[in-house]
């Protein structure tokens, strides 16, 4: 199944442990300078088997309301450029933000980086294994290293408790 865009401005793609395209409405389109690099990241990669389901968040400016930055790839567009975020878990007790890997991406750069991101998953991942396990497991993804800094720093109280 090839997505498309449906009369409701919806964009359709297959279900199940393929790569999907999740992106923002762009403002209603007063946003819209990025649409065209999302529609080829769909065109690209939407419905491509991976180990398990895929979500690649995309945001079309830098206030990333979507919530791009908390899927397991995220991709904000800014000023011209983009930002790439791995490794997020949007859900679950242990879920975190993706990890910000990389800023001021050009449109083509972004394209075959995110292509070469999602082809390492496919190729290299488990079945069954989350993209942010992936990541996690093989400490690096298209030269980009995983880094577990976002554990947060809980201080000791004076009290002891």
């Amino acid at each position: 199944m090839t997505a498309r865009l449906t009369e409701a401005g919806l964009l359709l793609s297959p279900i199940g442990d393929v790569v999907q395209l999740k992106a923002c409405d762009f403002c209603d389109g007063e946003k819209g300078e990025s649409i065209p690099l999302a529609e080829e990241l769909n065109r690209r990669l939407g419905g491509l088997k991976v180990p398990k389901e895929l979500k690649i968040g995309f945001n079309g400016c830098a206030m990333a309301c979507y919530g791009a930055v908390t899927e397991e790839i995220g991709i904000v567009y800014r000023r011209g450029t983009y930002d790439l975020f791995l490794g997020g878990k949007k859900i679950g007790r242990n879920a975190h933000p993706a990890q910000r890997v990389a800023e001021g991406i050009s449109p083509g750069e972004m394209l075959e980086t995110v292509e070469q991101v999602v082809r390492e998953y496919a190729e290299q991942g488990h079945p069954n294994e989350r993209f942010n396990k992936f990541f996690k497991r093989v400490k690096e993804v298209a030269g980009f290293a995983y880094s577990d800094e976002r554990k947060p720093v809980i201080e000791e109280l004076a009290c002891g408790d």
